[in-house]
């Protein structure tokens, strides 16, 4: 019988149908080019991380390196948060993983002088990594995988069982990303990690200190209208990073027309010139008006919390985001490295006489102490993982490797070694 618009299908007909029909539900196999231009194309995301920086990373840029159209990548990657999630999850997340469970090797005692040339001289895509590890709260699609996988594979490696395993993995993070403004401290990572090896410490007794939250950046200079532009410059770079943070939002957060800020300085780098300027001027000095934070365990882990308290979120983000930026501009890497050591001075003054042995060990460690702080800022930012933690066993096991490595009774920080 025909039917109207043509006759019924066949049995073969309609088998064939639905076979079709499976096929194009069927996952398709990416072609070998397909896959090639992905490797490309990460490849070419983390080169321009490492060469220019995060916030400079731009789609024509990615495509010019892996030798395709911007056209062409745009087919694949709707944004440039795409690019640098696919480079995460292809080759920065892996390079950070193996940081993870090197740290729990070496709590474990089982690194050796070889697995830590990884931190020594970090490769591309492992600085690239701490890149987007510090950006990951104001890039979207980073947000969405960063912090759910650093939780994950610290809880994979147990790190999160006690304070010295993390405090270890802040270290080795910090190495890294503090490393580009001072490279000694990439050299000191064999020392600093024998100590935390060698000393392994007893749970400190009673209360945990009160935190002790980092030098306030308060500009106080005779001419309030820099004060106030300076303050503005702080927090939008704390909010949105030195790339993003343009004179005219600058202007809109003082309270001033962006006319009128450019009166004042002719371009936004001569205006971050001015808050280098006076923090070099305040910081340090601020420093010596409080108790060295290496005079005992209990004082650095109160200084250490302080850094991870709730209310030092905005001071936390600018150390990070002026670290992120030192790595691509020099000038402002030696003037932040200028800084950073008047403080480390200011912190050695009163602990012990100069030819004490443990004097240079100890500046070892003040040097160390730097990166310990950017790696918990990072860590804290990205996972919350370490509210409420006693850094005190962390001081406790670094003061004892430094006894038990120089063979000397005490050393000069060690004053409530055994409180």
């Amino acid at each position: 019988m025909n039917l109207p618009g043509g006759s019924l299908p066949t049995v073969s007909e309609g088998t064939a149908t639905r076979t079709r029909r499976t096929r194009s539900d069927a996952p398709r196999r990416r072609s070998d080019r397909a896959i090639r231009n992905d490797e490309l194309i990460t490849s070419a995301v983390v080169d321009a991380i490492a060469e220019r920086g995060v916030d400079h990373v731009v789609a024509r840029d990615v495509a010019a390196r892996a030798g395709l159209t911007t056209g062409a990548l745009y087919t694949r990657f709707d944004s440039v948060g795409d690019l640098l999630a696919e480079a995460w999850a292809a080759r920065c997340g892996p390079a950070l993983r193996e940081v993870v469970a090197l740290t729990r090797a070496v709590v474990d005692g089982g690194a050796s002088a070889g697995s830590l040339a990884s931190l020594q001289q970090p490769s591309q895509a492992l600085l690239a990594a701490t890149e987007l590890c510090i950006v990951a709260g104001r890039v979207a699609e980073l947000a969405d995988i960063v912090p759910r996988d650093l939780r994950r594979w610290i809880r994979a490696e147990g790190l999160t069982d006690g304070t010295r395993e993390i405090g270890t993995l802040a270290y080795l993070l910090g190495t890294v990303i503090y490393g580009t403004i001072d490279p000694s401290v990439r050299a000191d990572v064999a020392t600093v990690v024998q100590w935390l090896f060698d000393g392994r410490a007893a749970e400190p007794s009673g209360p945990a200190p009160e935190p002790v939250l980092p030098v306030p950046l308060e500009f106080t200079g005779d001419d309030p209208v820099r004060n106030l532009l300076l303050g503005a410059a702080v927090q939008v770079v704390a909010r949105s990073g030195i790339q993003h943070a343009t004179l005219k939002r600058i202007a809109r957060v003082a309270g001033y027309a962006p006319s009128f800020v450019y009166s004042r300085y002719e371009s936004r780098d001569a205006l971050y010139a001015d808050v280098v300027v006076a923090v070099s001027e305040s910081v340090p000095a601020a420093h010596l008006r409080r108790p060295s934070p290496f005079t005992s365990p209990t004082t650095m882990a109160a200084h250490l919390a302080g850094w991870v308290h709730p209310e030092a979120r905005v001071r936390r983000r600018l150390a990070l985001e002026c670290s992120l930026a030192s790595a691509h501009v020099p000038g402002l890497a030696a003037a932040v490295g200028a800084i950073d050591l008047g403080v480390d001075r200011s912190s050695l003054e009163g602990l012990g006489p100069a030819d004490d042995p443990a004097r240079e060990a100890l500046r070892v460690f003040v040097r160390g102490a730097r990166p310990v702080a950017q790696g918990l800022c990072v860590l804290q930012d990205a996972t919350g993982l370490l509210d409420g933690l006693d850094w005190r066993v962390l001081g406790d096991a670094v003061t004892a490797g430094i006894v038990h490595s120089l063979g000397v009774d005490r050393t000069p920080m060690a004053a409530d070694h055994h409180r």
